[in-house]
Parts: C-alpha cells; sequence; structure tokens
C-alpha cells in the first residue's frame, strides 16, 4: 500500500534532521510558534516524529488586538494537542532605536530573548522557514550585491548571536505544508495581515516578483533552487577554507596572500572573533582595505568598515578601534546564572565558585581572573561602565584612588574606557575587568582553604580593550 503524503512528507522531514544532524545537541528543543502555516506545521511533524518540543509564541507588541487573537489561538491548538506552550511578551516599539524598522527591532527583540532564554545552557531553536523562503531570500540577496555565502541566507543550522538555530523543513515547499496541514485537519491557521504589504521587499517578492517570473519562465523554481544547492556547495567550501585562516591571522601580508573571495570572509570571521558580533562589509570597506593592502606604507593606515569601527593596517599587525563601544548596565545574578555575555564587547564574565587559600587571591597576569572571597559578595552584582568621579580601593592599598588615574597607570586609551567592564557591588566598584581590582574580597589568610569566588573576564583578544595609544 502506497504510504499517505502525510507520511512521505515526514519521512522527509526525518531524513533531513538526520542528515543535517539539526536535533543532536543537547538542551531544550525550542519552536518559534507564531501560528502561521510554516510554524504550525513544524510543531506538528516534530511531534509526530517523537521530538519532545516546547511551542513559544512571542507577542511583539504589535497589531494589537490581532495578535491577542494570535496567542489565544496558539494556546488553544497547543492545548488541544498536548503539546508544552509558552507564550512570551516583547515590548518592541519600547525597545525600538531610533536608527531600526519595525522588522529589525522585532528581530533583534527576538534574538535577545532567546539568548536569555536559553541562558548559558545549550538549547536548539527551531524555525519553520522552508525551500520558498530560501528562494525569495536569494532574490533579495541578489539586488543587494551579496556573495554566495549572503545568497543562500538560509542555512539547515546556523549560530546567530550565540543561538542555535535549526530550519528543519528547509526541503519543503509552500503549498506542501499548506497540504498537509489540510490533510491533518488543521485549515485555521493564522495570517498576518502586514504579509501582503508590498512595501516590504519578501511580500514585493513573494507576490509580484516571483509570480511575474513563473509566467514568464515555466520551472523557475526549480532551476533557482538547484542554484541554491550549488551556492550552498561553494559558500560552504569558501566558508570552511577562511575559518581556517581567520584563526592564525595576524599581519596585512596575510590578507595579501588571499584569495579576494577567501580574504572578505576571513576578514568578517576575524572581526566576528574580536567584536562578539557579525558585521556585513560593505564594498566600499572592502575596497578600501584592498586600495591599503595594494600600496602598503611606512605609517599605520585607517581604514573604516562601518559601526564606528575602523581597522589599522600596520606595516607588520591588523588591529581594532572601536571607539563607540560601551558597557550596557545590567545586573548580574551571578549565582544563579554563572556565565554572563557582554554582547557589545563581544566578551563574556564567568563566575566559578571554588576552595582557595590567600596566596591565589592575589592579581593575575592583565587582570583577566580575580579571586574573591564568597562570604560578603552580593548575589547580584551591577555591570556597568565608567562614570564621572568614580574610585575604588585598588588591591593592597587603604586609600581610593580616581578610576580615572587607574585607567592612565594601566595605559587603557581614551576611546576604549567605556568599554571596561565595573563590578559593583552594593555601589562599591570591586573589578575594572582587565585592569584593577579592588581590596574588597580579599581572601583572609587563616592557613586553610576557604569558599571563594573566581571571576573571569574572557575576551576575544588582549587588545581589544588595551593596545597602543597611537592609532594612525
Amino acid at each position: 500500500m502506497k504510504p499517505s503524503f502525510v507520511t512521505t512528507l515526514c519521512d522527509r522531514v526525518r531524513r533531513f534532521i538526520e542528515q543535517e544532524a539539526l536535533l543532536e545537541a543537547p538542551g531544550e528543543i525550542c519552536a518559534g510558534f507564531s501560528g502561521g502555516a510554516d510554524s504550525t506545521a513544524l510543531v506538528v511533524i516534530l511531534r509526530r516524529l517523537g521530538v519532545e518540543v516546547t511551542a513559544v509564541h512571542l507577542h511583539h507588541g504589535l497589531r494589537g488586538r490581532e495578535a491577542d487573537r494570535d496567542a489565544r489561538w496558539c494556546e488553544t491548538f497547543c492545548r488541544d494537542r498536548g503539546i508544552r506552550y509558552e507564550m512570551h511578551r516583547l515590548d518592541v516599539p519600547g525597545a525600538r532605536r531610533s536608527t531600526e524598522g519595525v522588522e529589525a527591532a522585532a528581530r533583534r527583540c527576538r534574538l535577545e530573548f532567546w539568548r536569555e532564554r536559553f541562558g548559558s545552557d545549550t538549547g536548539t531553536l527551531a524555525l519553520g522557514h522552508h525551500a520558498d523562503d530560501a528562494v525569495e531570500t536569494l532574490l533579495m540577496r541578489l539586488v543587494r550585491g551579496s556573495n554566495s555565502s549572503g545568497l543562500i541566507g538560509l542555512r539547515p543550522m546556523a549560530w546567530v548571536c550565540g543561538v542555535r538555530i535549526v530550519r528543519p523543513l528547509l526541503q519543503l515547499q509552500r503549498s506542501e505544508i499548506e497540504r498537509f496541514l489540510r490533510e491533518t485537519g488543521v485549515s485555521d491557521w493564522r495570517e498576518d495581515r502586514m504579509n501582503a504589504d508590498t512595501r516590504l521587499l519578501r511580500n514585493a517578492v513573494r507576490h509580484v516578483w516571483l509570480p511575474a517570473m513563473r509566467r514568464a519562465l515555466p520551472g523557475v523554481d526549480a532551476g533557482l533552487r538547484c542554484s541554491l544547492d550549488a551556492l550552498r556547495c561553494d559558500a560552504d567550501f569558501l566558508d570552511r577554507t577562511a575559518s581556517g585562516c581567520a584563526v592564525d591571522l595576524q599581519t596585512p601580508q596575510q590578507l595579501r596572500d588571499m584569495h579576494p573571495a577567501v580574504r572578505a570572509r576571513v576578514l568578517r570571521l576575524w572581526l566576528r572573533s574580536r567584536i562578539g558580533k557579525d558585521i556585513p562589509l560593505s564594498r566600499a570597506a572592502l575596497e578600501r582595505l584592498n586600495a591599503v593592502l595594494v600600496a602598503p606604507g611606512p605609517r599605520p593606515r585607517q581604514v573604516p568598515i562601518g559601526h564606528g569601527i575602523a581597522l589599522i593596517v600596520e606595516q607588520d599587525r591588523l588591529r581594532l578601534r572601536n571607539p563607540h563601544r560601551r558597557v550596557v548596565e545590567r545586573g548580574w545574578a551571578w549565582r544563579v546564572r554563572p556565565e554572563l555575555v557582554l554582547e557589545e564587547l563581544g566578551a563574556k564574565l564567568i563566575a566559578e565558585r571554588t576552595m582557595a587559600a590567600a596566596a591565589e587571591a592575589s592579581g593575575h597576569e592583565h587582570g583577566a581572573m580575580e579571586v574573591f572571597a564568597e562570604q560578603g559578595l552580593p548575589d547580584v552584582l551591577t555591570i556597568r561602565a565608567r562614570r564621572a568621579g568614580d574610585r575604588l580601593v585598588p588591591f593592597g592599598r587603604k586609600r581610593p584612588k580616581k578610576l580615572q588615574d587607574l585607567f592612565v597607570n594601566a595605559r587603557v586609551p581614551r576611546e576604549l574606557r567605556d568599554a571596561v567592564p565595573l563590578l559593583v557591588a552594593d555601589e562599591r566598584i570591586i573589578w575594572a575587568a582587565g585592569v584593577c581590582r579592588a581590596e574588597f574580597g580579599r581572601v583572609p589568610n587563616q592557613g586553610r582553604a576557604v569558599p571563594v569566588v573566581r571571576l573571569h573576564f574572557q575576551a576575544p583578544q588582549r587588545d581589544v580593550l588595551r593596545t597602543d595609544p597611537a592609532d594612525g
């Protein structure tokens, strides 16, 4: 007997998940559940495949009552089928920055939620993107001049801002997904009216461009999907090659010796490892860099690459200048969450509770790790940037000293001082991470091990915070 369409489609998804090892990572599996056809099919298929998944609906604070109805529908859908369900509210209008559109703000808020949701634990976010989404992304990126890595856009698995994202439905077409839902008794999935607004680029591609291409070029979808497969293969090879080169990148000569297709990728990976976020490099920035590499000079050359960041090209090394970074103030419940990611710095703080003797409590090289007596350390530390008049009592001293003077003594460039995380306990600065610790929390010299907390400051590279004052 021929298997049903529903069974065949689920088998295709299962094989794709196994082939790409999408759900083998440890930790919780969550599905982004908007109530649309794609995310609804994703939740149903994963359940049919025996995957323990939590459907998570994010209410963005947009679309008023329509969004409220979507949330109620999602809750009812999951309750009726025994699917674990969560709903969380995001205040996208309130969190939107002056330079952001609504879509960009919503995407940033979603990523911030998922990074907080999974915390320091491993977790996987499954999304319902499918083959039609990938084709639309290809056309959108083509008109923007992307390389092969940018053109493929949606990958089966990707890390985005520290969140592991998988797309189990990427080989299915939208028509197959909707047929699957109807044949499993679901016909009332939610439709976002904004999806019909052709002023938005993706909607224009979906409702105007692609229909016109299909009328003029029968079979265009199959051809575009074949192109995507070829582009993924090429991009995978180039990205793997670039990844190996980026690890050892130190000098301009290394960049000169690279093929241009690899050079752009290496530089992007190198920047990501030091800044902590992905910065797409414009064609103008790459052209400026290539001009500097072709005609090197005896003096350092500064190449602006956007976002207030510049690459300093010297004769024998590369370094960064990022004058606009500033620590974002937040509380850190270090007992509950021992690892705190400082996305704005591309760094992290880690708290490790252990036993240690007094001899281990002195300063360490570069101040990247310090030991504090656990007794007296509050459960929540404040992490913030410097303020006018800040002082601390340096380790081994009795009198407070201006933080400004400590920065000068440590040769921290003026433009980087806002990027030094200050750890504050009950209004007292106990550590300027990477620069100087306070006398606070000294481990008592009792001749025996006592409970302590090791605080680690992990930055991608030391000269991100401390570099030569000269900037060329």
